[in-house]
């Protein structure tokens, strides 16, 4: 069985042209707009929207604590043009450099304090966090999951 053709970003008018090229400068406008960033934050979500369409795909920084994973997972894309990694990889390393930018990694101000998610002010209170059910964890266990373990 031949390989399947690795979908790419780098295609004008795909797809994965347009989730790079509207979806994402819209998301970013959205996330800046949702919450009080500072500078520092503003600046790398915009570094980070023109690197996506204009720039090389750079490793994350040692600095964060999946950084050796996403080196190494990254192989042969660290530095070549987004649009030529593929796509599905492409966009999770966006969303990942996103919690970058605005500073998910790094400590609140308080001891204990836990950064804000970037995208959380986006879904809403209609629609919750799939892995949330009335604010607290779901019980994933259970469900259509649970009746294909007993079946099975």
């Amino acid at each position: 069985m031949p390989n399947a053709p690795v979908i790419r970003s780098d295609v004008p008018g795909s797809f994965p042209w347009a989730v790079f090229h509207e979806r994402h400068p819209e998301l970013i406008r959205r996330v800046l707009d949702a919450l009080p960033y500072g500078p520092a934050e503003r600046a790398a979500a915009e570094r980070l929207l023109v690197e996506r369409t204009t720039g090389l795909l750079e490793p994350p920084g040692e600095d964060t604590p999946d950084a050796a994973r996403w080196r190494e997972r990254g192989g042969r894309v660290w530095g070549r043009p987004w649009g030529e990694a593929p796509f599905l990889w492409a966009e999770s390393y966006f969303y990942r450099r996103l919690l970058e930018a605005t500073g998910y990694f790094r400590p609140g101000p308080a001891p204990g304090d836990r950064p804000a998610d970037p995208l959380g002010p986006l879904r809403g209170p209609s629609a919750p966090h799939p892995r949330m059910e009335g604010g607290q964890p779901a019980d994933l266990g259970g469900g259509r999951f649970a009746e294909l373990r007993r079946d099975g």
